[in-house]
């Protein structure tokens, strides 16, 4: 396995190894003619910088996939002899040739041309080369010059920037680059990937790429995709669709996140709920709605759900603010989710219990109690409780466990007749879904000015109702609406405190199949 991550490393990053004073310049002529004649250039021009006014040794012929790694071009509907190919080749000044072997910069496509992306800024004010005024800094964004329709492999140029974007994510700091110009790269390489060839082909090395991800990079390819998955999913829930019910939402979700593939589900679930309580914490417990439902349709199992939320415990001193209560509240949510008489969901809560800080836990457990009764009813909840068989013992350390905390939840653990009753009748499930009871709690204000969380009782009520009474489904869905738009207004009437990287939901260009 070692051997063959190698290999695929070689090809997928062949600028990797490279030696910093590497250059791929051609020396035979008939190369530099070629590539001349190809761009109908002349000898003294630089395809970035221009015309240099001074000896031609300045412009060298650049290889864009390294010459000393020409068998990896086969794996992208290439010929070993497309190394010399004027399609795989640039006329560009010596240092701009090894900064882009060196991964400093590279090629994208924006507003239909390609352009320089300079992805180390400590270079910005470095003097490209003595015989021209330009910066490295002054050509980021800079169109490269044509002077006919002839260009480039997109695909070789698309192989590059997904390498180089790749690697600048594990130089974040050191190259000063922010979020949104990495979380950008997905476009840019489809743009690139978009014109390389015909459709076929294209998805052929698209899928190549996106499931051999290889070296260090393969976590990082992994965070990227999930990373703009649940940007899309955070931004979902900022906009006052008229298009798209919440339901719909949260189906649409799921449907995309199963054509993620492979899925790190620890690492899915960490990034959600870290994204989410940074980012939006008022959607909070819709992470729980999504985690029940990605579990019911066995996109995410029980030991990605539990392992990813552990993960979020391990960098709880990263946050603004205390994650305890939101995190009550999404395990009350998922909990609450649960179809009646399923363990399934609350199997979970021992394990996590076990890793939250003693001084946190009767906190979370009083929050996932509060949420798991708002998302089902109070009867519901009692009935789980007994036939998962848990005690107070099992989730709590005895210094916590005093006698006000044991009369607070006296109703759970001796039940009145009246309760007794409801819990006898609860082993047929009703008609609407628990799933779409939890998106009852959309709308939680949890925020950095303060800790306290509160869902949108209305909305809950509401869906209660309309779960008891069996109603109209067409009614259901206009008074749901209805009143998730007037909470809406209230809540998200600003969409400015985050823009994300987004992708289109709908039609061919859904998640499926892309590179990242």
């Amino acid at each position: 396995r070692s051997i063959f991550h190698q290999l695929l490393k070689s090809i997928t990053d062949p600028w990797n190894d490279l030696p910093s004073d590497y250059s791929t310049e051609a020396t035979r002529r008939a190369l530099r003619e070629s590539v001349m004649n190809f761009y109908n250039l002349k000898r003294n021009l630089c395809m970035v910088l221009g015309v240099i006014n001074k000896k031609s040794k300045h412009v060298v012929t650049a290889h864009i996939y390294p010459k000393s790694k020409s068998t990896g071009l086969q794996f992208f509907d290439l010929q070993l002899s497309d190394i010399d190919n004027p399609r795989n080749c640039l006329r560009l000044t010596k240092e701009i040739e090894r900064a882009f072997d060196a991964q400093n910069l590279t090629i994208i496509k924006k507003d239909g041309e390609l352009k320089i992306f300079l992805l180390n800024n400590t270079m910005s004010s470095k003097r490209i080369t003595p015989v021209s005024p330009h910066t490295f800094g002054s050509i980021h964004g800079l169109s490269l010059m044509f002077n006919n329709e002839k260009r480039p492999f997109h695909r070789l140029l698309a192989l590059h920037c997904y390498s180089s974007f790749n690697n600048a994510r594990l130089k974040q700091q050191e190259f000063l680059l922010n979020d949104e110009d990495l979380n950008n790269v997905v476009f840019y390489v489809e743009n690139l990937l978009n014109i390389s060839f015909d459709s076929h082909k294209r998805e052929n090395v698209t899928q190549w790429l996106y499931h051999n991800p290889v070296g260090p990079g393969a976590s990082l390819l992994q965070s990227q995709i999930i990373s703009q998955f649940i940007y899309e999913f955070v931004e979902q829930y900022t906009e006052n669709s008229s298009h798209m019910s919440i339901i719909d939402r949260i189906k649409l979700a799921v449907e995309d996140l199963s054509h993620i593939f492979p899925l790190d589900q620890a690492l899915f679930v960490r990034e959600l709920i870290t994204h989410v309580l940074k980012l939006k914490p008022k959607i909070v417990t819709v992470v729980g709605c999504l985690l029940d439902s990605a579990q019911k349709e066995q996109v995410l199992n029980m030991d990605g759900i539990t392992n990813g939320i552990l993960n979020v415990f391990e960098i709880a001193d990263s946050f603004s603010t205390s994650i305890w209560r939101p995190i009550g509240e999404i395990l009350g949510t998922f909990i609450g989710s649960a179809e009646p008489q399923s363990m399934m969901n609350i199997s979970i809560l021992k394990t996590i219990m076990d890793k939250v800080p003693v001084q946190n836990s009767k906190e979370v457990i009083a929050y996932i109690i509060e949420y798991a009764q708002q998302i089902s009813s109070k009867s519901k909840f009692i009935s789980l409780w007994k036939l998962s068989g848990l005690t107070f013992d099992d989730l709590l350390k005895p210094v916590v466990l005093d006698q006000q905390f044991l009369s607070a939840y006296d109703w759970l653990l001796n039940p009145t007749l009246t309760d007794r009753n409801e819990i006898t009748q609860l082993s047929t499930p009703s008609l609407a879904s628990s799933s779409t009871q939890a998106i009852a709690v959309l709308q939680s204000p949890w925020s950095s000015t303060t800790t306290m969380a509160r869902s949108d009782i209305n909305l809950v009520k509401l869906f209660r109702s309309i779960n008891e009474q069996q109603v109209d489904s067409n009614t259901q869905e206009k008074e749901i609406y209805l009143h998730i738009q007037e909470a809406s207004v209230l809540c998200f009437n600003s969409n400015s405190e985050f823009k994300a990287v987004r992708y289109t939901s709908t039609g061919s260009n859904r998640l499926k199949g892309r590179l990242f």
